[in-house]
């Protein structure tokens, strides 16, 4: 009898841990799905908030920011570690900038980490370059 509760018991951790794992999954894809929404709609003082350390951008990025429309985003590799803790992700970031008046491309290469405390991804890495 007691074997049986150890497996029912044993059996509950391991359901309730992939539950958390899946629910992270789902928020890891609504995290990502926003910030390539708040992207191309050139929303960068919302996308500074995506970073764990959320700053203000300064007066000459903003300058710079307000000449960028990002035109496409193409999400090209995703790796996720084992613990589902940290992701990678590679995305080519399509651009025109209204100074040059030419179009260019930015690879980006994302690190965001799932923040348990908070229970929420962030953006670890460094927001893309735009320069042409």
């Amino acid at each position: 009898m007691p074997k049986y509760f150890l497996h029912v018991a044993l059996a509950l951790v391991l359901l309730l841990g992939a539950c958390a794992s899946e629910q992270r999954l789902e928020d890891l894809e609504d995290t990502l799905n926003l910030y390539k929404t708040k992207l191309r709609w050139s929303s960068f003082d919302e996308v500074v908030r995506f970073r764990k350390e959320a700053r203000t951008l300064a007066l000459e990025d903003y300058q710079r920011l307000g000449n960028i429309r990002i035109t496409s985003y193409q999400e090209k590799q995703r790796i996720l570690t084992d613990d589902m803790l940290e992701v990678e992700q590679v995305v080519i970031i399509g651009f025109y900038d209204k100074e040059s008046g030419k179009e260019h491309q930015v690879l980006d290469k994302q690190i965001w980490k799932y923040d348990e405390d908070n229970q929420s991804w962030f953006l670890e890495s460094d927001l893309p370059k735009f320069i042409p």
